[in-house]
């Protein structure tokens, strides 16, 4: 079958802004080239393109395709098969995270979840005593998950279009989410500004500075050029948080429901050891 040609755009680096880049992976897997274009599952790309900033080593997807309306680089059901099979790790992950903040910020307030996919992050904030609000801009999602009508609702919107006040949360949290936008830089300005002064932007993504991917190369499965845009490690992500005024407090692992897997990054962590593949950051406005 050939490859559906889509539009693709150039973009400059998110973190620093240069625009010389050199070409460090070119991915030609078909079983990551392939989208859900029109209901038709389908060869979207021949090759993408992975490349490295020369000035600030970010990874990012250059040029990065345009989905036409009603297309996405993955499946529905693949979408809602990946939140029903990863529900107790990331139920795991949640109370630490939850655990972790609370120590950070010493009192409960407001919490804004965006990307909220299943809502989950967001209901278990609210049970911890958080007055959480989810949004996300998968309406397909929300609407099979029947989120709009939940307690609380997920609310359908792109972040910069969301009514919402300057300065009104206390936490923002972007997990598994920054590395799926076409420019992280509007989105964490976004945060920043929503964030009230001394509040904590909550990110993780995957991790460019792992071990695997150091040894796998271009076959890192996080390499996923349709869906992933931006490959982060400690670095790059700290400095694209600071360019925005906001101050790296802490690392952290999210550890799933696997108890060997949970003291391994418990340690890794005490170590300050960052080479598993989820990269978390908290910082502070």
């Amino acid at each position: 079958m050939a490859s559906l040609t889509l539009p693709h755009v150039a973009r400059p680096c998110c973190v620093c802004g240069s625009s010389a880049r050199d070409v460090l992976h070119e991915i030609r897997d078909p079983e990551r080239l392939t989208g859900s274009v029109n209901g038709q599952v389908q060869p979207v790309t021949t090759a993408e393109q992975i490349v490295r900033c020369r000035t600030c080593g970010l990874q990012y997807v250059h040029p990065v395709i345009v989905w036409p309306i009603g297309s996405r680089a993955h499946t529905l059901d693949y979408d809602l098969d990946y939140f029903d099979q990863t529900r107790s790790s990331r139920q795991v992950g949640n109370t630490h995270l939850l655990r972790l903040v609370q120590r950070l910020l010493k009192k409960r307030g407001s919490w804004l979840d965006v990307g909220a996919g299943d809502g989950l992050l967001v209901s278990q904030a609210q049970a911890s005593g958080w007055e959480a609000l989810g949004i996300d801009i998968d309406a397909e999602l929300v609407a099979a998950l029947g989120l709009e009508r939940a307690s609380p609702p997920i609310q359908v919107i792109h972040l910069q279009d969301a009514d919402l006040d300057p300065g009104s949360f206390a936490v923002i949290s972007l997990v598994n989410v920054l590395e799926h936008v076409e420019a992280p830089d509007e989105m964490v300005a976004a945060c920043t500004r929503l964030l009230r002064a001394g509040g904590l932007l909550v990110i993780h993504v995957p991790n460019v500075g792992s071990l695997g991917a150091m040894l796998r190369g271009a076959s890192w499965r996080h390499y996923e050029p349709l869906s992933h845009l931006t490959f982060f490690d400690r670095h790059t992500l700290a400095r694209l948080l600071e360019r925005f005024g906001l101050e790296p407090l802490t690392l952290f692992s999210l550890p799933g429901s696997s108890r060997l897997k949970r003291s391994i990054l418990a340690l890794s962590d005490r170590l300050r050891i960052h080479l598993h593949d989820g990269l978390g950051l908290i910082a502070r406005k």
